[in-house]
C-alpha cells in the first residue's frame, strides 16, 4: 500500500497490524523527520504531494501497481486534487483509492470555503470534484439519451483531471462516508443496449410506462422464454 501522510508513524504501525507480516508499506511525507520510520517493510519518500514533478520523480521507485492508496496528507484542495490526478493510475484493478479528512473541503484554511445554503457546494474543493465523479460515471447518458445509442461520452468529459488519469475506464464504484471517499477500481466498459427474447411490449413516452394500448403477447414467444 501507499500512504500520503506518515507523520509520527502511528498509521504505518496500524496498517502493519491490520494487514499482517506480508504488508509492503510506502509512505510519503513532506517532513524529513518521517524518514526515521524506514524499515525492512516500510519505505519512506520525502516530498510535496502538491508538486506534480515530485510524483514524476517517484516513477520506478514505487510499484507500478498498488492494492491500496490512501491520501491522508496535508488535506489542502491542491494537495488532494494533484494527488488524485497523479496517483489514481497507480492503483491496480480491483484495488482501492481513498481520500480522507474531507471536512477540509469546507474550510478556508485549506484552500476552500464554508458551505453556504443554496450555493451548491464549496467551489474548487475536493468534495465538489468527488460530486463530479458521479456525473463522470454516468457520462454516457449525460446528453439526455437514456439508451445512449452512440455509446460515447460528450466532449466535456474528454478534458480535465479525470480525462487524463484513467478514471472513466477504471472507476467501478464510489463509496462515500463521513469525511472519506473510497474509489473501487475495475475495468469499466461502455454500456451496451441488449434486447433479449423474441417479443417486447411497447412502453409509453417519457413519464409514462403505458400508452393505453393493450398488446397481446404471442403464445409462441412466451413458450420460448428460457426457464433457467
Amino acid at each position: 500500500m501507499v500512504e500520503v501522510g506518515v507523520q509520527s508513524g502511528g498509521s504505518a504501525m496500524m496498517w502493519k497490524s491490520y494487514f499482517g507480516p506480508g504488508l509492503r508499506y510506502y509512505g510519503i511525507d513532506i517532513n524529513p523527520q518521517a524518514q526515521q520510520f524506514q524499515s525492512d517493510w516500510a519505505t519512506i519518500f520525502i516530498g510535496d504531494q502538491a508538486d506534480p514533478a515530485f510524483w514524476d520523480s517517484l516513477r520506478g521507485k514505487l510499484p507500478k501497481e498498488v492494492d491500496f492508496f490512501l491520501d491522508d496528507g496535508g488535506h489542502t484542495m491542491e494537495q488532494q486534487k494533484v494527488t488524485f490526478q497523479k496517483a489514481f493510475p497507480l492503483v491496480k484493478l480491483n484495488g482501492v483509492y481513498a481520500c480522507e479528512d474531507l471536512s477540509t473541503s469546507y474550510s478556508p484554511d485549506f484552500g476552500s470555503e464554508t458551505l453556504k445554503p443554496g450555493s451548491g457546494g464549496p467551489k474548487g474543493s475536493f468534495i465538489e470534484l468527488a460530486k463530479q465523479m458521479i456525473d463522470w460515471m454516468n457520462c454516457y447518458f449525460a446528453g439526455g439519451d437514456v439508451l445512449n445509442k452512440n455509446m460515447e461520452c460528450s466532449s466535456e468529459f474528454k478534458q480535465g483531471i479525470m480525462a487524463n488519469n484513467g478514471f472513466l475506464e477504471t472507476a467501478y464504484s464510489l463509496h462515500f462516508y463521513s469525511q472519506i471517499l473510497l474509489i473501487e477500481k475495475a475495468r469499466v466498459l461502455a454500456p451496451v443496449t441488449v434486447k433479449g427474447g423474441g417479443y417486447s411490449i411497447r412502453y409509453g413516452g417519457p413519464g409514462s410506462v403505458w400508452d393505453g394500448t393493450l398488446y397481446k403477447t404471442p403464445k409462441k414467444s412466451v413458450e420460448q422464454l428460457p426457464l433457467h
